[in-house]
């Protein structure tokens, strides 16, 4: 944290310096960036606004597209069976499918389904989508054991998927297509309190860089609790066996239409990042020796912090704070603390939209009202100070007021 404190103190020396007004722009240039990602949160621009959710569903055409989800979810099993992979995470770059299956991939990816879905929140007429094809996979969901360490266990727990949600303008968006009918595996979103079964035919896309979520089995659906554990245990077993989830991951990189070249430099970054932590990924699955427990636990831990960073003060958050540390006078920062506070209120009386992202809003709300009466209270005890030992003020006593 201190070593990015001095990046950003050495960026706003510079801008300042050459000129204050192009420092400025700069900065409102930048956090409007990072806030402004679609076209719903468009008025977004600094950690006082609300923001809305950016999560999109929608559902393919069985009938023209059945088949080949089918084809998709019968190879996977079959490759995980003729491997002996029962309780692990497989993964498939598309690049490794036969032919006739990276063809099926090619027209699930991209349908009039998908596009209508992004476009609900990014218009056609102010962003572009650009396909992503180097991170796409084909992907079967392991079994959770919290009892030990390896790199699946990432999947049941809070993570963000990619770690670049500090660039500005541009999302990658992660999209989860169902190829098999599995009604074991739930997908949460932590903010949104949304849970979400990925079901044959069905898309789910969020966020690559940005947003918090983690896969849940919660068993057999149907199954009363009047069952015996005997029987629920059967019948588990009997439905992993035949059949497992088996997801088909497609990425995109959607931009506003100025910016394609910056679009295309993001997505080379986010592939590079996303093909090196697979490679990582895949060699702590069934971790043996000491130094693969090591890079297990690095895979899972520091997923995991990165997420509670963001869970609990949020990523955008620590940007607003450094830069307002760096830039910005002690004496003037009270503003710049309240601010968002105020801001927050007033607009929740004008807002009517249930799509709101209630967590970050509180969450933002409680964090500036925290840090504002910390501040204020730390600016009047020095005031109080400079009183007491000011030898121009005196009484009757002395000359300090306050002893």
């Amino acid at each position: 944290m201190l070593f990015l404190n001095h990046i950003f103190t050495c960026i706003a020396d510079m801008t300042v310096l050459i000129n204050p007004i192009l420092g400025g722009l700069f900065y409102f240039t930048y956090f409007y960036g990072i806030y402004s990602l679609d076209s719903t949160n468009r008025n977004a621009f600094f950690p006082g606004s609300i923001t809305y959710r950016r999560v999109v569903k929608s559902r393919l055409n069985l009938d023209q597209y059945g088949d080949s989800l089918q084809r998709l979810a019968k190879w996977a099993n079959e490759q995980s069976l003729s491997i002996g992979s029962h309780k692990r995470s497989c993964h498939w770059w598309v690049g490794e499918l036969p032919v006739q299956l990276q063809l099926a991939v090619d027209a699930c990816s991209w349908n009039s389904a998908v596009k209508n879905m992004f476009e609900s929140i990014f218009y056609p007429t102010e962003y572009s989508i650009m396909e992503i094809p180097r991170m796409n996979e084909l992907y079967i969901a392991g079994e959770d054991n919290d009892q030990e360490t390896y790199s699946d266990r990432v999947f049941y727990l809070s993570h963000i998927d990619g770690p670049f949600g500090w660039i500005p303008f541009v999302s990658v968006y992660r999209c989860l297509i169902g190829c098999s009918d599995d009604n074991t595996i739930m997908t949460r979103f932590v903010f949104h309190n949304t849970d979400t079964m990925v079901q044959k035919g069905d898309v789910l896309a969020f966020d690559f860089n940005r947003e918090i979520h983690y896969i849940k089995d919660v068993g057999v659906k149907g199954k009363g609790k009047e069952e015996t554990d005997e029987n629920t245990a059967d019948s588990k077993s009997s439905h992993k066996n035949s059949s497992k989830r088996v997801v088909l991951k497609t990425h995109y990189c959607i931009y506003p239409k100025s910016m394609k070249f910056f679009a295309t430099l993001v997505s080379s970054l986010n592939t590079l990042y996303n093909q090196h932590f697979r490679h990582m990924f895949i060699h702590t699955l069934c971790p043996h020796t000491v130094l693969d427990y090591i890079h297990s636990s690095i895979v899972v831990y520091s997923s995991y912090t990165y997420v509670c960073t963001d869970l609990f003060i949020g990523h955008r958050n620590i940007l607003y704070l450094l830069f307002v540390h760096a830039i910005i006078p002690n004496e003037s920062r009270f503003l710049f603390y309240v601010s968002p506070v105020i801001y927050k209120i007033v607009q929740m009386f004008l807002v009517k939209s249930c799509s709101i992202e209630g967590c970050p809003f509180l969450r933002d709300l409680f964090l500036f009202y925290v840090i504002s009466i910390i501040h204020g209270s730390g600016n009047i005890y020095d005031e109080l100070d400079n009183l007491s030992s000011d030898p121009t003020i005196s009484t009757l006593d002395g000359p300090r007021i306050f002893r």
